[in-house]
């Protein structure tokens, strides 16, 4: 599925989408921070799909992305691949943001990317 197919994803919030295509227009001249963004972006859709995810307030620590997939996963709201997807993109989006440097090639990290939106596009 191309990339370009993120605008046609109306049923994410505007901000959401607004953001799955910013970092998409980053790939080239800015890979890593392209990668942080999609983190960013994939941290942020799964928290406003499923808010008890979410601080509920100053004394409540947030759930860590690593916990909300894991426990979506566990939950049977994530299935096996989109897991391994958001996987990708959190590992590294967290290495680009303290490493510089990505693991897999930045068409890997798209391909997961694209789908996970598709999967929470449908959710909402």
């Amino acid at each position: 599925m191309p990339f370009f197919y993120l605008h046609s994803f109306v049923k994410l919030p505007a901000h959401i989408r607004y953001l799955a295509i910013s970092s998409i227009s980053r790939i080239d001249s800015e890979t890593e921070m392209a990668a942080i963004v999609f983190r960013t972006c994939l941290e942020v859709t799964l928290k406003t799909l499923y808010p008890e995810y979410k601080a509920k307030n100053q004394y409540k620590k947030e759930s860590t992305l690593e916990e909300t997939t894991e426990d979506l996963y566990n939950r049977g709201i994530l299935t096996k691949q989109i897991k391994e997807y958001c996987d990708i993109i959190r590992h590294n989006g967290n290495d680009a943001a303290h490493t510089g440097e990505l693991q897999d090639y930045i068409a890997t990290i798209i391909i997961a990317f694209v789908y996970v939106m598709e999967f929470c596009n449908k959710k909402f």
